[in-house]
């Protein structure tokens, strides 16, 4: 799944994350643009992951890079949307970039617009060897009486785990397979680009213990520089080839279950009943995660409003437009839509929290089933959760 603003993941940041002078809101959240955000750019093109704040500034949400120059790439009246059209700049600017590389490679350069060669380190395997055995290391576990490490180690065979005392007598060989993509579609995150064949090879075998060509390259090295398929020469090589082809066993018997499962059209009620455990089960986590969210917003709500009224235990919304009407305390009302006693700013808050918060839902019914109380027509109030 790409990135988005559905998909980014936030975490809150306070006062003491930001210098005062810097211009980020003392609370916010920060998020992460990954690298190779946009998806549709060369990988070669990829940056380095940016991390971004977003907080309220000025009634609005605002988006800033944290390490960069700190400009505001998107505003919007909810953090979802400030998100959204922070991530839509991003995108744009790195498209134009990747673009002016192509350009610059081809006619300033005289190369390719896209670097022809590229290594791939598809599967990695570190083996224990002792004159006894060879198998796949695990971690390493401490000993608790000072005595020496040991490394757990997994049969490559009967898949078995067991413990080799670290010394000079064990060997640890790490060892990888790969891929050679030539001029492919496939734009992979690798581990080496190049401009020929020759420094192509040449790492590939300093890289790579095994590997083979892309199925989607265009063209293929050399017959004498093709790998050539021998019999493993000793059992390092197997143990590392019994890794490996279990890997893509194990991938392909997933696939293969997974095909079976979706085209299948037997009359058999067992698969179709599983779809339909699937949908409930996907049905009641979002249920949950609705709940959650809404647990969540109320408790920030609350925080603030009773920054300017600390008394207030209840509110009411008009649930069209996200408006907070009243402010009530066990007493009696505290605050009308009309009234003083609350701040621009806390107002300015509390609607971009209810924007987030009933995303997923501010019908009625919803929001009857979560606890908040119909009092008219476009008129719902709830009661706040206790001040921490």
């Amino acid at each position: 799944m790409g990135t988005t603003a559905e998909t980014t993941k936030f975490t809150a940041y306070g006062p003491d994350r930001f210098a005062e002078h810097m211009p980020f809101a003392r609370r916010g959240y920060t998020f992460t643009v990954p690298g190779d955000f946009p998806e549709d750019t060369p990988a070669h093109t990829n940056v380095r992951d940016w991390e971004m704040a977003v907080y309220r500034a000025r009634g609005e949400w605002e988006v800033r890079d944290v390490s960069g120059d700190r400009r505001v790439w998107g505003t919007g009246p909810s953090r979802r949307v400030a998100v959204g059209l922070a991530l839509l700049e991003i995108a744009r600017l790195r498209s134009i970039q990747a673009a002016e590389i192509g350009r610059r490679r081809v006619n300033v350069l005289g190369l390719e617009e896209v670097p022809p060669y590229e290594v791939e380190v598809t599967s990695e395997v570190t083996l224990v060897v002792t004159r006894e055995r060879v198998g796949h290391y695990v971690r390493l576990v401490a000993d608790e009486n000072d005595g020496p490490a040991r490394y757990l180690t997994r049969d490559p065979y009967s898949r078995e785990l067991y413990e080799v005392e670290a010394g000079d007598h064990v060997d640890l060989q790490t060892l990888r397979a790969g891929l050679l993509h030539i001029r492919c579609t496939c734009n992979p995150t690798v581990d080496g680009r190049y401009e020929n064949e020759s420094d192509a090879l040449a790492a590939v075998r300093e890289l790579l213990n095994t590997w083979t060509l892309c199925s989607r390259s265009l063209g293929a090295p050399s017959l004498t520089d093709q790998q050539i398929e021998e019999a493993p020469e000793d059992e390092v090589t197997a143990a590392f080839e019994s890794a490996h082809l279990r890997d893509l066993a194990d991938a392909e018997r997933a696939k293969e279950e997974l095909t079976a499962h979706a085209g299948s059209t037997s009359a058999c009620e067992r698969p179709r009943d599983r779809v339909y455990d699937v949908f409930e089960n996907a049905y009641l986590q979002a249920q949950r995660a609705r709940d959650d969210v809404q647990a969540a917003g109320l408790a920030v709500i609350a925080m603030l409003v009773r920054d300017d009224l600390p008394t207030a235990v209840g509110i009411t919304i008009r649930p069209s437009t996200l408006d907070l009407i009243a402010v009530t305390s066990a007493g009696g009302p505290l605050w009308a839509e009309s009234g003083t006693e609350l701040t621009r700013t806390a107002l300015d808050s509390v609607h971009a929290f209810l924007t987030d918060m009933l995303t997923f839902g501010r019908d009625v019914e919803v929001l009857t089933d979560t606890g908040w109380v119909e009092e008219a027509p476009d008129l719902l109030s709830v009661k706040l959760p206790s001040a921490l």
